[in-house]
């Protein structure tokens, strides 16, 4: 439990406007990759120009067919998931 109190003391929890700082925020406030319960999806959106994304969830609680189907899909227009970092 000390750990997330400092967490939440050295994070000021605003949004940035990169999405680099974000998701580094992010995985800090999450442990990630530690964490083996939070998965962060990385995408890009629409066609051109190309807008970087992620997907944050907590395995076993989402159904990945769902959020793939209903939120990343639409979200990337025709563009497949990316494995590699943002």
């Amino acid at each position: 439990m000390q750990n997330v109190n400092r967490r939440e003391t050295t994070l000021d929890g605003k949004i940035s406007k990169k999405i680099e700082e974000n998701l580094a925020q992010i995985k800090e406030i999450y442990d990630y990759p530690q964490n083996s319960d939070i998965v962060i999806k990385e995408f890009t959106l629409g066609i051109n120009p190309f807008q970087k994304a992620f997907a944050v969830y907590i395995e076993g609680m989402t159904d990945v067919d769902l959020l793939n189907h209903y939120m990343v899909r639409p979200l990337m227009g025709i563009v497949k998931i990316s494995t590699k970092p943002l």
